[in-house]
């Protein structure tokens, strides 16, 4: 029986049978070990020893991958092969180094025809696990998609291949992200719709974390010698942004830490551009103790009890971040102002007086 043939007869047949209990793979094929009519086993995750990046994976991301493969599956099963491949490239996108979306998305390339996709996924998976219970019978299918193939090689899309160009020369060069929502993450979103999945997505979103990491510190890093942030309220929006999707892009755990702290930065900053004083008092304080590389957050709780109208606190925490913080003369100068002015809220005339009269000299 030929391959179309057998195609027509059994794929009405397949409609409600679990998508990872079937394959296109039923017929006896020279060299195969699969018999017509043998459904192949089912196959978990927990079953495929070699699987890459499993125990990295947030478990928003884990989840998010589950519920996007099961719609796929279940379009499978209805016949609505269409939509499965989409789901299932939905999937990839997600967790880019797990193998079963890219077996379950040849399946269904190979039923729509689109054979030299469906080698190429196969490939995708047989790499990610080679040891997985199906194996062997992955390797059939994907022997007889390159049969249908007729030796035709899967090319990436020009327009994927350019997008993908114009996003490695980003990441290398210009920027992780801009206020607007372009720069590298954008040409990232413009991958993703045009249908990319492979493993070595993975690598580009552990970059592009990085990237908006590196970004988000620099901004900061900029500011560094300000007695308040400088930063608008927007800017401010644009670095929260930049962290948020840095955490979405990977489930690295290091990754997630110093998100974790980095908001704490941002959430005070923005509590004092926003005049909401005792929450960003309280919120830099925590932001300083668990963010050493950053000393001048410190600025921030000092900044925010003054303005709140609590002079003995402010001066008292402003004392202590003086005496550790090591700044240049002009630096140290703004802060001699402000403790003049807090000295002179306090009534301590004369003090203010000389402090003032120190740090304009």
């Amino acid at each position: 029986m030929s391959i179309r043939r057998w195609m027509s007869l059994a794929s009405a047949s397949w409609v409600g049978v679990c998508l990872v209990a079937t394959s296109p793979a039923l017929a006896q094929e020279p060299g195969s070990e699969a018999e017509e009519g043998r459904v192949s086993e089912v196959v978990d995750d927990a079953q495929v020893p070699d699987l890459k990046g499993e125990s990295v994976e947030g478990g928003e991301r884990s989840a998010a991958y589950d519920a996007i493969l099961a719609q796929g599956t279940d379009a499978y099963n209805g016949g609505d092969y269409e939509t499965a491949r989409q789901r299932f490239i939905e999937a990839a996108q997600v967790l880019p180094e797990r193998a079963q979306a890219y077996r379950n998305l040849a399946r269904a390339n190979f039923w729509m025809e689109r054979y030299a996709e469906a080698t190429h996924h196969y490939d995708h998976y047989l790499r990610l696990a080679p040891q997985a219970a199906d194996a062997e019978q992955v390797r059939s299918e994907r022997r007889m998609a390159a049969t249908q193939a007729g030796g035709e090689g899967y090319v990436v899309p020009g327009s994927q291949r350019q997008a993908l160009e114009a996003l490695e020369r980003e990441l290398n060069r210009g920027q992780a992200l801009t206020a607007s929502g372009g720069g590298a993450y954008g040409l990232y979103r413009t991958v993703l719709r045009m249908g990319y999945a492979a493993p070595e997505l993975g690598s580009v979103q552990a970059r592009l974390a990085q990237r908006l990491l590196d970004e988000h510190d620099a901004r900061l890093l900029g500011e560094a010698s300000g007695l308040v942030p400088t930063l608008t309220q927007t800017d401010w929006a644009v670095q929260r942004e930049r962290l948020q999707l840095a955490s979405e892009l990977t489930g690295d755990a290091l990754v997630a830490d110093m998100v974790e702290r980095r908001l704490m930065v941002v959430e005070a900053a923005e509590a004092l551009v926003d005049g909401r004083y005792e929450r960003a008092a309280r919120r830099a304080g925590e932001a300083a103790e668990a963010n050493p590389d950053l000393r001048f957050v410190g600025w921030y709780r000092v900044a925010a009890l003054a303005a709140g109208a609590q002079p003995a606190e402010a001066l008292t925490a402003l004392d202590r971040f003086r005496a550790q913080a090591g700044w240049d003369e002009a630096t140290d100068a703004r802060a001699g102002v402000l403790r003049a002015q807090l000295l002179q809220a306090l009534g301590r005339y004369e003090e203010a007086a000389r402090e003032l009269e120190a740090a304009l000299r």
